[in-house]
């Protein structure tokens, strides 16, 4: 079979079919680690094969690499130009992203530093005045973990050590650095192809990692009471203090991948710019309570069937363009 056929089939599946399947595959949600990592893999293969696509084609039909047949420099050219415009708008996107994120990121530090006055120097945690339980993370070099004063006064002790552990877990693991990486991939598609439902998809896994590294610690049951208690909070929409996020608002956890993640406000994620209603918000807490009852079984055969098929998007691409320079197809 034509390696071209086969790179172009793969760049069309890995690119366009499985952002609009995965997120019809809720199934991922049980082993969350595993499932962003075939998100990963997707992304990596899908753009490699889009890159590959054109060099192979100019060495199948044009002669490249290939000693004993005619050379087209034109074509070769073409597919050298095309190629390197497709990392040239990568990377652009990962400078537009990058640039964008950490500005938003610093004006909300230094925002939420006003908005607590009482803090000290070197506290990581702020805690704004409003009527509505919420917190949220903001991950760098001067991270913050943000709480609403309403969050301390509903929770428990343990209740809020497990939201805590959960921002903090956002802030260990570097998940803004998983969002950006899908945020990046998905500003360097046009527009008319990029799928939100996908970007929300990775948010709720990235959210569903923090809450089992913080139920590992207080419990998936008291977790589970952490997140119904800000979750129904916050749908019912209890108000807004002057220093509370808008569903909209990017101070609001990782919207296009400024921040890390907020423990109380979404699943999907609003890293995919969208706004959650107070259904959504009801909706999104039971699916991440329901995970965490999931979260008490391994499931390890489907994390490493995930895991291979993650390796095999990202490395399919390659060995097929390697194959056909070596076998001079």
């Amino acid at each position: 079979m034509s390696p071209t056929l086969v790179l172009a089939v793969l760049a069309v599946l890995l690119t366009l079919g499985t952002p609009a399947l995965l997120p019809l595959l809720p199934g991922l949600r049980r082993t969350p680690a595993a499932g962003l990592l075939l998100w990963q893999g997707c992304a990596v293969g899908g753009f490699s094969a889009i890159v590959l696509l054109p060099v192979v084609a100019a060495h199948e039909f044009g002669g490249l690499f290939t000693a004993n047949d005619t050379v087209h420099p034109w074509l070769v050219a073409a597919a050298a130009a095309l190629s390197v415009a497709l990392i040239a708008r990568l990377l652009l996107a990962a400078h537009t992203v990058g640039t964008d994120l950490r500005t938003l990121r610093r004006r909300h530090q230094e925002a939420v530093d006003l908005l607590d006055p009482r803090h000290r120097e070197g506290d990581r945690l702020r805690v704004i005045d409003s009527p509505s339980p919420v917190a949220w993370c903001l991950p760098g070099r001067r991270a913050r973990i943000v709480m609403s004063r309403a969050a301390l006064e509903d929770l428990s002790v343990e209740e809020l050590h497990g939201v805590y552990l959960h921002e903090r877990a956002h802030l260990r693991h570097r998940h803004d650095l998983v969002v950006e990486f899908f945020t990046v991939m998905d500003a360097a598609v046009p527009r008319a192809l990029r799928h939100p439902r996908a970007l929300a998809e990775v948010g709720l896994m990235v959210e569903l990692l923090a809450d089992r590294a913080a139920a590992r610690e207080v419990g998936p049951v008291t977790m589970g009471r952490a997140l119904a208690h800000l979750g129904a909070g916050r749908a019912l929409g209890r108000g807004r203090g002057p220093g509370q996020a808008r569903d909209d608002d990017p101070c609001d956890g990782d919207d296009r991948g400024r921040g890390a993640g907020s423990v109380a406000t979404r699943a999907p994620s609003p890293s995919a710019g969208v706004a959650l209603t107070a259904g959504g918000h009801l909706r999104a807490t039971v699916v991440r309570v329901t995970a965490l009852q999931e979260a008490r079984r391994p499931h390890r055969a489907q994390a490493a069937l995930v895991t291979t098929a993650a390796v095999v998007a990202a490395l399919g691409p390659g060995a097929v363009a390697v194959t056909a320079a070596v076998t001079g197809a």
